[in-house]
């Protein structure tokens, strides 16, 4: 059974290992203990969520020797069946301190070590973990290596563009089952039940974060998950959503109106659409991030509704576990990023107007190519559905 879940070749992770050593050693590293699972799959390929409940670690050095991945025993069998890492250790929880065991195996990769990065933003570090970690490493050695490690998975290569786009195909299926399932009558709950199991049967694994669905009042709040509400008729409906192939996620948006929309939703939907159409527009290979987010805000600030935008213009995403599926790209006014080819990222505008108790997304997944933007997924500036 070993390896039998290894998603790429051996050439894709020597490609990937080579390239996180060498910006480890641009930027002074002499070891990193990868904790997040987002970065543990993209360079060891070990696939598990367990990171959300329990240390574990993959150890780099700047070096050439093999990595080593520490993690509970009750998951070794699971390490075995989807990394390449060789040398697998293991601790048993509440009884051996993984933190020193962690700073043992860097002491011995790098003696007399100065500088240890840890992806310390990451949610699977705790405080607690944290501290124990600097307490370990002891002399001030440790550093957030977050951004290092996650700057290495925005370009994505040809064998992950693969898999995105088997995931934007799964969250088609989804996108579809809305339009089939939203009714007056049914409750937010069991429209969802539909959606997801359209996504499912499609093929996908599961979602870094649960499917965001809310309709007529509850549509100003953005990250609400569904309720037994009752759907009514006018009832403005938003909806978002993942496929994920391989742990690569592309997200599916839209917000529809049940039975009929009033015309200040279709207005302030037309609007929207407006301002994924300038923001996609500013999409271009060697573009500042930064200047997409600002041209989608024009159509809002001409109507004088740019206030109402509360929400970042766009995100890179690809690799992700709970509870989030969000990588280091960020596209918004303030962002340094600059957009290469190969780079996957959600683009959307949102309205939030809480004095309305109306909210708006439109937008979807793209993929950055050296000839445009490609939508993957999503309604991007189509027209209001009503159903």
């Amino acid at each position: 059974m070993a390896r039998e879940y290894l998603a790429f070749g051996q050439a894709e992770y020597r490609d990937r290992m080579a390239r996180a050593r060498a910006t480890m050693r641009e930027n002074g590293l002499d070891a990193v203990i990868i904790v997040s699972p987002e970065s543990l799959y993209y360079l060891s390929g070990y696939d598990s969520w367990t990171s959300a409940v329990n240390p574990q670690g993959l150890v780099v050095s700047s070096g050439e020797d093999n990595p080593t991945l520490l993690i509970r025993n009750y998951d070794y069998a699971l390490a075995r069946e989807s990394t390449f890492v060789e040398d697998i250790r293991t601790f048993r929880l509440g009884i051996d301190n993984p933190a020193g065991m962690l700073a043992d195996i860097v002491g011995k990769k790098r003696p007399g070590y100065a500088r240890v990065g840890v992806d310390l933003q990451s949610p699977a570090v705790t405080g607690r973990f944290a501290l124990d970690l600097a307490d370990a490493l002891g002399g001030g050695a440790l550093v957030d290596a977050t951004d290092l490690l996650g700057e290495l998975r925005l370009i994505k290569s040809s064998p992950e563009i693969a898999y995105i786009r088997q995931a934007a195909g799964y969250a088609a299926a989804g996108l579809a089952e809305t339009k089939r399932a939203l009714r007056a009558g049914r409750t937010e709950i069991a429209v969802a039940a539909d959606v997801e199991a359209a996504v499912r049967k499609a093929g996908s694994d599961y979602w870094a974060i649960p499917m965001e669905f809310t309709t007529g009042p509850r549509t100003a709040a953005g990250h609400g998950a569904p309720r037994p509400r009752v759907i009514g008729a006018g009832d403005l409906a938003h909806f978002e959503f993942a496929g994920v192939a391989a742990r690569y996620h592309v997200t599916a948006m839209t917000t529809m109106a049940v039975t009929s929309a009033s015309k200040r939703i279709r207005d302030l939907h037309r609007i929207c659409a407006e301002s994924v159409t300038a923001g996609v527009a500013a999409v271009k290979v060697g573009a500042p991030a930064a200047a997409a987010e600002i041209a989608s805000l024009r159509p809002l600030e001409r109507e004088g509704i740019d206030g109402f935008a509360i929400a970042r213009f766009g995100y890179g995403i690809g690799v992700a576990y709970p509870p989030i599926w969000l990588e280091t790209l960020q596209i918004s006014r303030t962002s340094a990023h600059v957009l290469q080819a190969g780079m996957v990222f959600v683009l959307h505008t949102t309205l939030t107007l809480p004095d309305e108790n109306l909210g708006f997304m439109q937008g979807g997944t793209y993929l950055l190519t050296e000839t445009g933007v490609q939508m993957l997924v999503g309604d991007g500036d189509s027209p209001l559905v009503t159903v």
